[in-house]
């Protein structure tokens, strides 16, 4: 059988499955839009928060991400990314609200709830040749492999050590059982009554002398992303959000 896509497999040996690219499509997609392809926001040099369908924010999210940003800008002028969400557990952080840290930008961690501005925008499509070339499906990975390759650096992120935004969506990609988002919405939604008087805090804790660590070894990409179609259709989209304007 003479496939299309015969001749570009993945490291691995596998070949394309639509769903898993379509996630690091999208993701592309989007911040080229964003960024270069809407009038609203092409000329925009401040910072864009991205958020999904199945992310709660916190009452006091806005109120964080201003009060993040300034801290950004007076403490942490290096840092890459601005970071208002974690996976981890959240129990017994309420005497966390108030502060935050500085971190190595790690794939696993730092993907959720987090914000860019036109710099880091900039430095990120600079790499674009890596990030649509590199064999891994994963947006993020792609990002943590373009910061070491690329950049020559490792991405620094300023993080929430108490986070405003919760992922509530066991549904997707990645997930075959069976979810229940507005049971997962209402356990988020008792954790912050729980917390409301630790809310918009008046000011915020950097936590300094903290090293981001040593640099991450190279982690190896997870395939999914071989087929030469792929990597130009990602190309693309840097093209084509310059040439549009809705």
């Amino acid at each position: 059988m003479n496939c299309t896509n015969a001749n570009y497999p993945d490291e691995y040996g596998h070949y394309r499955e639509a769903k898993i690219t379509a996630v690091k499509h999208h993701w592309w997609w989007k911040l080229n839009m964003v960024f270069d392809g809407m009038r609203a926001t092409k000329d925009f040099n401040g910072y864009v928060v991205f958020l999904e369908e199945d992310h709660y924010l916190s009452p006091d999210f806005l109120y964080m991400t201003e009060k993040l940003i300034a801290l950004k800008e007076e403490k942490c002028t290096d840092c890459d990314f601005i970071n208002l969400g974690m996976y981890t557990a959240v129990k017994g952080v309420s005497s966390l609200t108030h502060r935050v840290s500085v971190g190595i930008w790690n794939a696993g961690k730092n993907n959720m709830g987090f914000g860019i501005n036109r710099k880091t925008w900039e430095q990120i499509k600079s790499c674009k040749e890596h990030f649509c070339t590199y064999d891994d499906y994963n947006w993020d990975w792609s990002i943590n492999s373009m910061g070491q390759s690329c950049l020559q650096r490792n991405l620094k992120v300023l993080v929430v050590k108490a986070p405003r935004i919760f992922h509530i969506g066991n549904c997707g990609v990645h997930h075959r059982k069976e979810c229940n988002e507005r049971k997962d919405a209402q356990k988020v939604e008792q954790l912050l009554q729980s917390r409301r008087n630790t809310l918009f805090p008046e000011s915020l804790h950097l936590d300094m002398g903290l090293n981001p660590g040593p640099s991450r070894k190279k982690v190896k990409p997870y395939g999914g992303w071989g087929d030469i179609r792929d990597r130009n259709l990602c190309l693309s989209f840097v093209d084509n959000a310059l040439r549009t304007t809705l």
